[in-house]
């Protein structure tokens, strides 16, 4: 385990790709994002592998991956403003603009978010709860 280090989300990504110390490259994924497949972390790899950066572009404008082949390229991320509907195509600027762009995915940052996450999900028993319960029940809290 690594302690984040930096001042801010972009210098705390920055870091990260450094501490972690990939010698054939660093993938960066967002916590955010349920519907990920096997099949998007190992493109991801096969990409950087082969000195791809690639981005894994947000409904939302932001990225729910960063993968790059040389660390601290990661570096590029310090001047980009994140969590806003511009922060994929900023932090594709930063890095150079030569990036393989993976699918676009919805992230969840909001009640609305995770209930059409949910719904996808084949579990119909929690989508049906999750839809079905009233707004005075969703505090997070447990009974």
């Amino acid at each position: 385990m690594i302690s984040q280090r930096g001042e801010g989300l972009a210098e705390r990504l920055a870091h990260a790709h450094l501490d972690a110390g990939g010698r054939s490259g660093t993938i960066q994924v967002g916590m955010d994002t349920p519907r990920l497949l096997v099949a998007d972390y190992l493109d991801a790899g096969r990409l950087v592998e082969c000195g791809n950066v690639v981005i894994g572009p947000a409904r939302d404008g932001g990225w729910w991956l960063l993968g790059l082949p040389d660390p601290t390229a990661a570096q590029g991320l310090v001047g980009v403003v994140m969590s806003q509907e511009d922060t994929c195509a900023k932090t594709e600027e930063a890095l150079g603009g030569d990036v393989v762009r993976l699918r676009t995915v919805l992230d969840m940052d909001t009640w609305d978010d995770a209930l059409e996450i949910v719904r996808d999900i084949p579990i119909s028993h929690l989508a049906q709860t999750m839809s079905q319960r009233p707004m005075s029940q969703r505090s997070g809290r447990s009974a």
